[in-house]
């Protein structure tokens, strides 16, 4: 879109701070912290191998959308550029059996839902683990900050990556 700049700074969290450990963080940003409430609203846990309860890092966000666990997925390409999954848990009402029998979200769910997220570069903080059922990293349990959005004629020059997964 003409006139739009390239990429744009913005200080939005999604997911909820709390004190732990984060990464190196730009000029005027509080570091992002983990979010040990998130991991707690994870169900399954038995289903992954932890490597990490808090991990912070930068990524590249390709796609995202919600899945049917209620959890806000996104797709992204970590530092060494590998696929790297992002969970946000809980961010809308659960549709799955296995989500809802748990009551993994009661009392969590936003009032207003977040919109997904746009593909950019983003600082992520949260348990680092391996998901032994779809066998990729990812960061479940995540808390997310934009540092910049890709411009529409960018997205292309992301490198194509498996597609956002549902569920």
């Amino acid at each position: 879109m003409p006139g739009l700049p390239r990429t744009r700074r913005l200080d939005r969290i999604i997911g909820f701070d709390s004190p732990s450990p984060s990464p190196a963080t730009p000029a005027g940003l509080a570091p992002l912290q983990c979010n040990g409430t998130l991991w707690e609203h994870t169900y399954s846990k038995s289903r992954f191998t932890v490597y990490s309860v808090c991990s912070a890092e930068t990524v590249t966000v390709t796609a995202s959308n919600y899945s049917n666990d209620g959890d806000l997925d996104a797709d992204a390409i970590d530092a060494t550029g590998k696929y790297l999954a992002i969970e946000i848990p809980c961010q809308r009402l659960p549709t799955t059996s296995e989500a809802l029998t748990t009551h993994v979200c009661d009392g969590i769910i936003p009032t207003v839902v977040p919109d997904v997220l746009v593909p950019g570069v983003y600082d992520v903080a949260g348990p680092n683990v391996w998901d032994n059922r779809h066998n990729w990293r990812e960061i479940h349990g995540a808390a997310v900050r934009l540092r910049s959005a890709t411009a529409l004629n960018d997205v292309n020059a992301i490198p194509a990556l498996p597609r956002v997964r549902g569920g």
